[in-house]
């Protein structure tokens, strides 16, 4: 049926942003200096999704991207401090939002 495909491609889009954000955050690794015990920030920007079915409701889409790039800094053995989020409506395609976000790690 018409909602067993969109189960299916909904399921599929989680998978590939996760993949896509996990290896951004792969690549961006390769930046981050070793954990030295100091204070460090990375800015991670990203594009949620057009519509998010309520309003209100959650972005998966860019909840998806940013927790990945999370889960590898913190399995690279660094800790997360903060993180802050800056919404700028309207900047991606078909009007999803831009979010810049910007991580505190040591």
């Amino acid at each position: 049926t018409t909602l067993d495909w969109m189960v299916v491609l909904m399921a599929f889009g989680k998978q590939t942003r996760e993949n896509v954000a996990s290896q951004d955050a792969r690549k961006a690794l390769d930046r981050v200096p070793a954990s030295d015990g100091l204070t460090h920030v990375m800015l991670f920007r990203s594009f949620g999704q057009a519509f998010h079915g309520s309003v209100g409701g959650a972005d998966t889409k860019y909840n998806d991207q940013v927790n990945q790039v999370l889960v590898e800094l913190q399995q690279a053995g660094l800790a997360i401090l903060n993180v802050q989020t800056v919404p700028v409506p309207n900047q991606g395609v078909m009007g999803g939002d831009r979010y810049d976000t910007l991580i505190t790690y040591r």
